[in-house]
């Protein structure tokens, strides 16, 4: 399967793994597996992974159920934030194509798009500093 996911219930994140052929068929299939899965606590925090072998079978007007599928996502566990990684041109490209069309469809997920896993260890510390209320102490 192309797309996998870990869950760490100790720091209450989501890693999904993304490789081979997306389709948005796959991609929202994904989304009903997690918000079935018991596992996976409410409140999380999905870091997404691209392989260096991933391709991108959809096009801009297909990619459009994305959200849509998203958002019941969303709304049954309460996702806080996801971070891409995008390591390359075309993961990077890809994740900032999937940062706008939720900024177009919405807006207010918090998606994040960064270049390495320590840049989205430092996303991840400032979500958490903000979720505990901890944020205004060194940037206030």
């Amino acid at each position: 399967m192309p797309i996998t996911y870990e869950f760490d219930p100790g720091s209450n994140i989501l890693y999904s793994y993304h490789s081979g052929t997306q389709t948005v068929a796959e991609i929202c299939n994904y989304f009903k597996e997690v918000a079935d899965d018991p596992a996976i606590n409410h409140g999380y925090i999905e870091v997404v992974h691209f392989a260096d072998d991933i391709e991108f079978a959809f096009t801009s007007q297909t990619a459009r159920k994305i959200p849509i599928h998203f958002a019941e996502l969303k709304t049954k566990k309460d996702i806080k934030a996801t971070i891409f990684i995008g390591a390359t041109q075309l993961q990077y490209g890809i994740a900032r194509m999937m940062k706008n069309l939720h900024e177009i469809f919405n807006p207010a997920d918090d998606v994040r798009v960064v270049r390495t896993p320590e840049e989205a260890q430092k996303e991840i510390n400032g979500i958490q500093l903000v979720k505990n209320g901890l944020a205004g102490m060194f940037y206030g």
